[in-house]
């Protein structure tokens, strides 16, 4: 997924998201990552880790302080909240489930190999 793009100020800001920096948003803040988008007042971490990853990408400065994410989510909640889902298409959300505190590729069924134990013998 590209980086996107919300409108503060008058000015275009890069965003983006990504299942590593939401891991490290939750551990750094002390927030159960299953439980970071249901609360409200996360959205401001969301945002602020979004804008961080999006300044890093597009190798531009942050220019805004953590402190902002209040008005900025005020000018642009509507927007960042339909580019936020995104980042994370249901087909890959999908192959992926919380273990442990680490994502990790869910685990499909391996198809039973029988192998043939000898002449004459069942599988």
């Amino acid at each position: 997924m590209s980086v996107e793009y919300i409108n503060f100020n008058g000015k275009k800001y890069p965003i983006k998201l990504g299942i590593f920096s939401l891991q490290e948003l939750a551990q750094a803040e002390n927030i159960d990552l299953q439980e970071l988008d249901k609360n409200i007042s996360n959205y401001r971490h969301i945002l602020f880790a979004a804008l961080e990853m999006g300044a890093r990408i597009t190798k531009k400065p942050l220019t805004l302080k953590k402190e902002e994410m209040g008005a900025v989510l005020d000018e642009c909640f509507i927007e960042f909240n339909i580019i936020f889902p995104k980042f994370f298409p249901e087909e890959e959300m999908a192959k992926m489930m919380e273990v442990g505190g680490k994502v990790v590729e869910s685990k499909k069924k391996k198809p039973i190999s029988h192998k043939s134990t000898g002449k004459g013998s069942r599988v």
